[in-house]
């Protein structure tokens, strides 16, 4: 939809992970999108595969 929107706008594409973002120079904008089906953390402990309600820690990028 952006990219109709503004087809001959520059921008930069990065991924990490399962999220990609879309820099647009022109704008001084960035839009990022998720592809993970939770937006909420799964940890992996003792007992199995736990998902974390109150955490987003994931999403962070290094």
């Amino acid at each position: 939809m952006l990219h109709s929107a503004i087809p001959n706008a520059k921008y930069n594409i990065s991924r990490v992970g399962d999220v990609s973002t879309f820099e647009f120079l022109d704008y001084g904008t960035e839009v990022m999108l998720d592809r993970n089906v939770y937006l909420v953390d799964v940890v992996k402990e003792k007992i199995r595969r736990v998902l974390k309600l109150d955490s987003i820690q994931g999403g962070k990028f290094a």
